[in-house]
């Protein structure tokens, strides 16, 4: 319908949707990661299949082209692990192969259908555009500074004055690279570190669904400048952890078990 819910202060080229967002990318991000947590719930069969297609959808609709793989391959693997514990093993195989087989005769028909409702425009011109080689240029802001810059850090609104003379870009869509000229080398590794331990600690013991959500997180967050922004994106994935974790239920069922 082309109408937004919510302001947008973005010039663009062509109508991309924000839905509940505040950009499409964002809305790419959490339809792709909602895709594993949904498969994580204690919904229906039904509820879930519904849900995950909505999200496969909003994740093409939103142009975010990465996401939208992501979204994809989380949606392929919520069919390839998802589990039947009423049924057979044989059963099981047979369920999953048949889903399979369906959703790979239903892909023909979606390349059909999803550029006709607009839902394919990103990837009409492939994969690598001049958005996609803005974020792999951004890179070369490393070659305009020295060593000492790059390893103890600094003045982040100097490297931005460097990305917007250099490569005409106004904002610098890379996490990685925000983190290094604002933390310096040495203190984004020891970040990272403790933020990679964190999320080993958060996952430990946590369905492969949540973990399939996380790691497609991370996957579309350092593609962009999800991570280095003031946003809840990283509090709101700690959240689904915990709330889908179900380990902790678990323990407290086998307690009771033993009494």
């Amino acid at each position: 319908m082309r109408v937004r819910f919510l302001p947008y202060p973005f010039e663009e080229l062509s109508f991309r949707p924000t839905g509940l967002t505040e950009h499409p990318l964002v809305l790419g991000l959490f339809s792709a990661v909602g895709i594993g947590f949904v498969a994580a719930s204690r919904w229906r069969g039904t509820a879930k299949a519904v849900t995950i297609m909505i999200m496969l959808l909003g994740a093409f609709a939103s142009g975010a082209r990465v996401a939208s793989i992501l979204a994809a391959i989380s949606a392929l693997s919520a069919i390839a692990l998802h589990d039947w514990p009423s049924t057979s093993p044989q059963t099981r195989f047979r369920m999953k192969a048949i889903l399979l087989l369906a959703v790979a005769l239903a892909i023909p028909a979606a390349l059909i259908v999803l550029p006709s409702l607009g839902l394919f425009e990103r990837f009409q011109n492939g994969l690598i555009d001049e958005s996609a080689l803005a974020r792999v240029n951004i890179y070369r802001l490393f070659e305009l500074v020295s060593w000492k810059e790059i390893l103890l850090g600094t003045d982040i609104a100097n490297i931005r004055c460097l990305a917007l003379c250099h490569f005409d870009l106004e904002f610098i869509e890379s996490s990685l690279v925000m983190f290094v000229f604002q933390f310096g080398l040495v203190g984004t590794v020891i970040f990272l570190l403790f933020l990679a331990r964190t999320f080993l600690v958060l996952l430990s013991g946590a369905s492969r669904f949540v973990v399939i959500g996380t790691l497609a997180f991370f996957a579309i967050a350092f593609g962009n400048n999800s991570l280095s922004t003031k946003t809840p994106n990283m509090l709101m994935i700690m959240l689904l952890i915990v709330a889908f974790h179900g380990g902790g239920q678990d323990v407290l069922h086998k307690s009771r078990g033993r009494r």
